[in-house]
């Protein structure tokens, strides 16, 4: 870790002219004219990540108000985010798969497309298989994923790769064989409209038409025109 301190008296330069490195609480620290540099060999177990990192922050904040007073300066302030991680990394123990790359005698690396840096690796250490998140920025949060995605594959066993690109290619032909099956349905409606159209006509021309109705009229007679007196 590097901590860029906010204040520092003349104790903490005269600490440092005396000798730029000490060692605080298992922890070495190097101390710059306006940085100082945290290399620790603390480790934070815990069975979620979560957890983990609970028991981190509760660690830090202590350990830093010690340093604070220890060399005279000021680190912790509100409102200053002058605590970069330089190194971190999460360790996944007896991972299934870190045993299988290293029974096949290969090792796993994953580095970040933005940066470059390491992002994952598996690791055979103190005589376990570990799966291992390093990056300072994303460590935290890809182990979670990790996590997340095992919990997934022990509780519900989800499909393979493989099975998965079966199903969708399932999904596909069924999806041109019923498209197949609307068109014949499409024109098997068309002729049979056309059918019924024929017979409508046919009907027309067989059936008579029905005659017009015959209105009477009755109108007023000139007895004289006809003839009769």
């Amino acid at each position: 870790m590097e901590h860029k301190w906010v204040w520092a008296d003349h104790k903490y330069h005269d600490i440092r002219k005396a000798g730029n490195r000490i060692t605080l609480d298992n922890n070495t620290i190097t101390l710059h004219p306006r940085t100082l540099n945290i290399y620790s060999k603390q480790e934070f177990k815990g069975d979620a990540v979560e957890k983990v990192d609970f028991i981190a922050e509760n660690y830090w904040e202590p350990f830093f108000r010690m340093l604070e007073n220890k060399l005279s300066i000021v680190i912790l302030k509100e409102g200053r985010h002058n605590i970069r991680l330089c190194r971190v990394h999460y360790a996944d123990v007896h991972n299934n798969i870190a045993e299988e790359m290293r029974n096949n005698k290969q090792k796993l690396k994953i580095y970040d497309y933005i940066d470059g840096r390491l992002r994952l690796i598996t690791d055979f250490s103190n005589l376990n298989d570990e799966l291992e998140t390093l990056h300072p920025e994303k460590a935290s949060e890809d182990m979670l994923r990790i996590k997340k995605q095992l919990n997934d594959f022990m509780n519900n066993n989800p499909p393979t790769n493989t099975e998965l690109a079966i199903i969708v290619k399932s999904s596909l032909n069924l999806q041109i064989q019923t498209q197949e099956q609307l068109k014949i349905t499409a024109l098997s409606l068309q002729s049979v409209s056309k059918q019924i159209d024929s017979i409508v006509k046919l009907l027309n021309l067989l059936i008579p038409k029905p005659e017009k109705e015959l209105k009477s009229k009755s109108e007023k007679v000139n007895y004289e025109d006809c003839g009769i007196v």
